[in-house]
């Protein structure tokens, strides 16, 4: 089942991440799931460059 979420996102950020998806070739979803699905299983998130 999936759903919808909304999140406000800085617009540079947005388009920096949306041209790097595109050009590895997966959709913006994808990457957003991952990072959620590492932040569900472990628990943690890093900041940082």
């Amino acid at each position: 089942m999936k759903t919808v979420i909304s999140v406000k996102v800085d617009k540079d950020v947005h388009d920096r991440a949306r041209k790097v998806a595109k050009k590895i070739g997966v959709p913006l979803s994808m990457v957003v799931n991952q990072g959620l699905r590492r932040f569900a299983k472990t628990g943690r998130i890093e900041f940082g460059t």
